[in-house]
């Protein structure tokens, strides 16, 4: 065979070889099943702040129906300032690390208002 034949024939080969690889990696990070540093970063940043704003809801949530004696319909609407400085009061510090604090408090003050 000569090289032209070869090369003729392997051109096909080879392009499905790398639109596949294309495909796959494309698949691969859609569906989650290679991460970036910052996808990583990302996903353990917003499980520390979920984790934080449930203990502070919790606080939070016990403070004001049991120590305050008010129902939990009076933190709903969307400028609730009883709400904001609720979850602001009982959100946790993380030592050496002030990032979390304020997305922590959204997620405190969200997750306070009545359904």
């Amino acid at each position: 065979m000569r090289t032209e034949d070869v090369t003729k024939t392997l051109k096909p080969v080879l392009g499905g070889a790398v639109g596949g690889i294309l495909v796959a990696t494309v698949a691969a990070f859609s569906f989650n099943w290679i991460y970036t540093a910052g996808t990583l970063n990302e996903q353990v940043h917003q499980a520390r702040v979920s984790s934080l704003a449930q203990i502070c809801e919790s606080n939070a949530e016990h403070y004001w129906t049991d120590e305050q004696g008010m129902k939990m319909a009076k933190l709903e609407g969307w400028g609730n300032d009883q709400r904001a400085k609720l979850a602001n009061r009982f959100a946790p510090e993380v030592p050496n690390d002030s990032a979390y604090h304020e997305d922590v408090v959204d997620a405190c003050g969200e997750a306070l208002q009545p359904a």
